[in-house]
């Protein structure tokens, strides 16, 4: 079984750099987003990884894109946008949005 969750993670952290990059360069994602967060749908109903460590591959890379947090990066890129942002939509984790 830990070779599996190696290889989820593995995979994963693949799909999760792709994506990065497409977000980094200003490309459409629609497509993509939904192949990241089907695969992280898929790896947790499957029992292959758990929340925990889903969650922590993302920010793990996340902060290799992006040199920053996930939060951090929200922060400053909605900070300039609107000072009434409601941060409440960050505290569900990615895969459990809509």
């Amino acid at each position: 079984m830990e070779e599996k969750k190696a290889k989820f993670l593995t995979i994963l952290a693949n799909k999760l750099a792709a994506f990065y990059v497409l977000q980094k360069e200003g490309k459409p994602l629609l497509e993509e987003r939904g192949n990241v967060k089907g695969y992280m749908e898929a790896a947790l109903r499957l029992g292959a990884i758990s929340e925990v460590e889903l969650q922590k591959v993302i920010s793990e890379q996340h902060n290799k894109a992006f040199g920053k947090a996930l939060r951090q990066r929200h922060i400053e890129l909605f900070d300039s946008q609107s000072e009434e942002f409601d941060w409440d939509y960050f505290d569900t984790p990615i895969w459990k949005r809509e």
